[in-house]
């Protein structure tokens, strides 16, 4: 908690206290992650039956109903590619490639827009039974929202940079449930 406080009181953001706007920043990524978390549970209660054991429930489905289970899978993979699509074949990097790319090489600027809708896909696909980590969505978009708030405040480069870093590690704070962890 010393470290913490002491990078709060050291990171003075343009005349905002560093004590007030990274805190905040990783509030806003942890809220942002909760809502992910509800709506995982939610795909999987309308996909599975339930949010709890959803191994449990598919291994029941695919010996009682296999044809849903298919049909689960199936439509998972039509709505990513669908998304994919519609987001465009970039070569753009997703996920945690994209935040240190954007501490690198852009700024501290990470898209919010492509990194909600990523976030959610992701969540909606985690829930429809891929085989992603849940932590990625909420990782980018903490940090895509950290970046926008910094990006909103004309803040520095260099302070945009902090604020997406801190916003991932709110992601990341409230994927792994450790909310006064994810500073280290």
């Amino acid at each position: 908690i010393l470290r913490l406080l002491a990078f709060c009181i050291s990171a003075s953001l343009a005349g905002v206290s560093g004590a007030v706007l990274v805190p905040v920043t990783g509030l806003i990524a942890g809220l942002f992650a909760i809502l992910l978390q509800k709506l995982l549970a939610l795909v999987q209660l309308a996909c599975w039956g339930t949010s709890e054991n959803v191994r449990a429930a598919a291994e029941a489905m695919a010996s009682n109903v296999p044809w849903k289970l298919v049909l689960i899978l199936a439509l998972c993979g039509v709505l990513f590619t669908a998304l994919r699509l519609f987001l465009g074949a970039r070569s753009a990097l997703q996920g945690t490639p994209a935040i240190i790319e954007a501490l690198a090489f852009k700024r501290g600027r990470l898209s919010t827009a492509r990194a909600l809708v990523d976030g959610i896909g992701a969540i909606v696909a985690v829930g429809m039974g891929a085989s992603l980590g849940r932590e990625g969505g909420m990782i980018n978009t903490g940090g895509a929202l950290g970046s926008l708030l910094g990006v909103r405040l004309r803040l520095e480069d260099r302070h945009v940079k902090v604020l997406l870093a801190c916003g991932a590690a709110g992601g990341i704070a409230r994927a792994y449930k450790v909310p006064n962890r994810g500073w280290l």
